[in-house]
């Protein structure tokens, strides 16, 4: 909670880090640790290396994945999806999902998701005052 209160708002363009580990780990953008008052959003960077394959499958909140540049291979449960430079990838709550690189550069995506621990809230339904 004190980083929360020093109260960051924006993530300047030289500070993302376009180039990162090998092990196609996300890296965070905007998240309470960084001093965001946030919370149950995060936004990262993921830089996948050519060639990568997701080893694993695994689910967690709702995520929308912007693709800088392709191509990349995006599974969701049974489907694999093809995304290119500008699409968008959403992968719902609970899903079953794996990321691919089968190019020979690496593949950047910018990634908005749920926190963990937040994933099972669900929105009230909408009522009309009238």
């Amino acid at each position: 909670n004190r980083r929360r209160q020093q109260t960051r708002y924006v993530v300047h363009w030289r500070d993302i880090p376009w180039e990162v580990n090998a092990a196609s780990q996300p890296v965070p953008l905007v998240a309470p640790e960084l001093g965001f008052n946030i919370f149950t959003l995060q936004v990262s960077i993921r830089v996948v290396p050519a060639h990568y394959q997701d080893s694993t499958s695994h689910s967690h909140g709702e995520s929308v994945r912007y693709c800088l540049n392709g191509p990349g291979l995006q599974t969701v449960e049974d489907t694999t999806l093809e995304m290119g430079t500008g699409d968008l990838v959403f992968v719902p709550s609970g899903a079953r999902h794996s990321l691919a690189n089968p190019g020979n550069e690496p593949l950047r995506l910018l990634v908005a998701e749920q926190m963990p621990g937040t994933y099972r809230q669900v929105p009230s339904p909408w009522r009309d005052p009238a």
